[in-house]
């Protein structure tokens, strides 16, 4: 198996990407840790993955996208493995949708802390329990709309996924001289649990299983790439 014996974090695995993810690197041979906000959480996720061995799936309840929350993310892990081999950083989930000329304060205020700022506070918390070798990894995952908004009613997925990239960028820089990598797995799809034959919040679209994208982060967990867009366009 391709991550026999290595330990990465995997957030945001209650949600239908994270899902998949967390599925395919358990699936790889690695141990996760897939924290959740919420204890009523952890048994359904637990479920929904085949119902691992307890010490191949860790799933502290923390509100890890916060600033103390993902400190405290960090400590744990830390307590319990030392360093880690992978981060891979999925979280954000949807924003309002509609026009930029309809774009409120508010709504760009929960854009930004939900897409943007969760994504900061993993960066700096979690980036510096990578292993320093060259076969960690740190993957953050976006959205196409940051690079061709072909939905005018995205306006604000749109401007949240720019600034990751931008960010993304930033952590690259930072690592630059030291062997981890960092790359940025960009989806184009809309992307629905294995086994549903749709998204909810996209009745009668096509859709694509989470599965695609748990194979794509473990393939570049377990491969050499270092600050790349592996774009995942599965429509183009």
């Amino acid at each position: 198996m391709a991550l026999q014996g290595k330990v990465a974090i995997v957030t945001g695995a209650t949600g239908i990407v994270g899902e998949g993810i967390a599925r395919a690197f358990l699936q790889a041979g690695a141990t996760v840790v897939a924290p959740v906000r919420d204890a009523g959480k952890e048994a359904g996720l637990r479920s929904a993955l085949g119902s691992p061995p307890a010490d191949r799936l860790v799933t502290p309840v923390d509100a890890y996208t916060t600033a103390e929350g993902s400190k405290q993310l960090a400590r744990f892990v830390q307590l319990k493995y030392g360093a880690v081999d992978h981060v891979v950083a999925c979280t954000g989930g949807m924003v309002p949708m509609g026009l930029l000329s309809t774009v409120t304060r508010e709504a760009f205020n929960t854009a930004a802390h939900d897409r943007v700022l969760g994504q900061l506070y993993l960066a700096q918390a979690l980036a510096p329990l990578l292993k320093e070798e060259a076969g960690s990894s740190y993957t953050v995952i976006t959205g196409r709309l940051g690079e061709h908004c072909n939905m005018p009613d995205g306006a604000l997925f749109c401007i949240a996924n720019a600034a990751v990239y931008g960010l993304v960028q930033a952590l690259q820089a930072e690592l630059r001289s030291k062997p981890q990598r960092v790359n940025e797995l960009r989806i184009g799809a809309i992307v629905r649990r294995d086994g549903k034959a749709e998204h909810p919040h996209f009745p009668g679209k096509r859709s694509h299983p989470a599965s695609l994208v748990g194979a794509q982060a473990v393939a570049i967990a377990a491969g050499s790439q270092s600050e790349e867009i592996i774009r995942l366009y599965l429509d183009d």
